[in-house]
């Protein structure tokens, strides 16, 4: 017999990779898929390797070459696609072979489209106007606000709407708010600002800005009655009067010109017409210290008869005296 030996030049057989197809992602979501193929040359996951390219590349990564018990390989492809990576969505996935004689290449050829979703809109500062006067409405602008929005164009896509809040009334188109009754103080306005799919709340600071109330004239305790052809003056004492600045204010009484009554020169009473008698009615209103008058008040006095001193106007005698 003729011994002899052959010498077998092994031959690299390619990898067969399991049909991929084109995938959906959603943005702002993790995104996974495996890529698996079989080598009836290699058993070990050293023997390949992997790299990607394509613009899906800029959120997609690549896990490790993994293998399992009955020979298949495969490999991790993650990531979490966010707005600047709406419009990557190529990629192209490579395997070297190295597992027997010469290297091989295969490479595959995918699409990964991404759902966008809406991101609720960032408002990063108020720039509109910070005081107003007490019990002034208030009706801020979208313009006054600075908003950041990937999604959307500020401020064409957005509107604003105030919320209800402590100290302030909303307005029924939900546009103006007005401090409550004589508040005055730091108020925070609370608005609902929208890109026509998610809204976030802001809180405006608004300084309020104290207003000199008017006074109130809200009755007359005085003297009810006085003489015939005197004067009557008043003081404030004679009246029960309101302010809502408070009970410091400094108050002063005019007296108005009216019926059967003129007013004396400090503007403080009035002195009846010459001989009258009977009721009369009288107009008055409060100053404070800030110049601000009350609505006028009304009260009625009565003016006492006084019994006048006859006065000789001629003297008549008949018959007449004789000459003496």
């Amino acid at each position: 017999s003729l011994d002899f030996e052959i010498s077998v030049t092994p031959v690299n057989d390619p990898v067969i990779i399991a049909d991929v197809f084109d995938r959906q992602a959603v943005e702002e979501s993790p995104f996974l898929m495996s890529i698996t193929w079989t080598d009836v040359d290699a058993s070990d996951v050293n023997n390949y390797e992997v790299s990607s390219s394509g613009s899906a590349t800029n959120w997609i990564s690549l896990g490790p070459v993994l293998s399992d018990d009955v020979g298949l390989f495969s490999v991790l492809l993650s990531g979490t696609p966010d707005d600047e990576n709406l419009y990557q969505n190529d990629i192209s996935f490579k395997i070297v072979d190295i597992s027997e004689g010469e290297p091989i290449e295969k490479n595959v050829f995918f699409s990964v489209t991404i759902t966008p979703i809406n991101d609720a809109p960032v408002v990063i500062s108020y720039n509109g106007p910070n005081e107003i006067n007490e019990e002034q409405s208030f009706t801020a602008s979208i313009t006054d606000f600075i908003v950041e929005d990937v999604d959307s164009d500020f401020p064409f896509d957005f509107s604003i709407q105030a919320e209800p809040g402590s100290s302030y009334i909303v307005s029924e188109d939900l546009k103006t708010i007005t401090p409550i009754l004589d508040f005055v103080g730091n108020l925070e306005v609370s608005y609902s600002i929208s890109d026509g799919i998610d809204s976030v709340l802001f809180s405006v600071p608004l300084n309020v800005l104290q207003v000199n109330d008017p006074p109130q004239i809200i009755d007359y305790f005085g003297p009810g009655s006085f003489a015939e052809d005197s004067e009557i003056i008043f003081s404030i004492s004679d009246f029960d009067i309101f302010d809502a600045d408070g009970s410091d204010q400094i108050f002063s009484i005019l007296i108005l010109e009216g019926d059967n009554y003129s007013v004396n020169v400090n503007g403080d009473g009035l002195i009846p017409e010459l001989n009258y008698n009977g009721p009369i009615s009288v107009i008055a209103l409060a100053n404070d210290q800030d110049g601000a008058n009350s609505d006028t008040y009304q009260f009625d006095l009565s003016v006492s008869a006084v019994n006048d001193i006859p006065v000789v106007k001629d003297l008549a005698i008949d018959p007449a005296v004789p000459d003496i």
